[in-house]
């Protein structure tokens, strides 16, 4: 009984130790390269990242959602993934990342986006992802994160969407 208690123990450890392998800077983000915009049927956004996955574990990315909500906490806009990414392991690469977009109101997001570096102050990003990587499952998230510090997690500056 004592013996199958320490092997319980010992791969448990094992387990947090591996969780503690899929960490939020193992994928590096090198900046934006590309931006495309559909406004169809629905928004649609289309982003090119440069990304390096640094781990030695191919890295699938899913159920990524991120709404953007003013001081106050009203909801301007949502943008969410379309389907699964795939980060192959130890990989620097141009990623296209397709993003479905809803506009709560879209004459207030439009006059927030036409002067987005003066109401980036204002602005909040809440959400998060589903990172996996070989049979661990992780999920990240923000809460209420500024737009700016958001931005520059992918590299970028809310300065540098001036003239997009």
């Amino acid at each position: 009984m004592r013996g199958k208690i320490c092997i319980f123990v010992a791969a448990l450890a094992a387990l947090l130790a591996l969780q503690g392998c899929m960490r939020r800077d193992a994928v590096i983000f090198q900046g934006i390269s590309d931006v495309e915009v559909s406004m169809e049927a629905s928004p649609r956004v289309g982003v090119v990242l440069l990304v390096e996955n640094t781990s030695g574990r191919n890295i699938t990315v899913r159920d990524a959602s991120f709404v953007l909500t003013s001081r106050d906490g009203g909801r301007i806009a949502k943008a969410r993934v379309e389907g699964e990414l795939y980060l192959p392991k130890r990989c620097r690469t141009e990623l296209y990342v397709p993003l479905q977009c809803s506009l709560d109101n879209p004459l207030k997001a439009l006059a927030v986006l036409g002067d987005i570096e003066g109401n980036a102050p204002l602005l909040f990003v809440t959400g998060g992802v589903t990172v996996k990587a070989g049979c661990l499952k992780k999920t990240f998230g923000v809460e209420k994160m500024p737009l700016s510090e958001f931005l520059r997690y992918f590299g970028e500056s809310v300065s540098s969407f001036r003239g997009a």
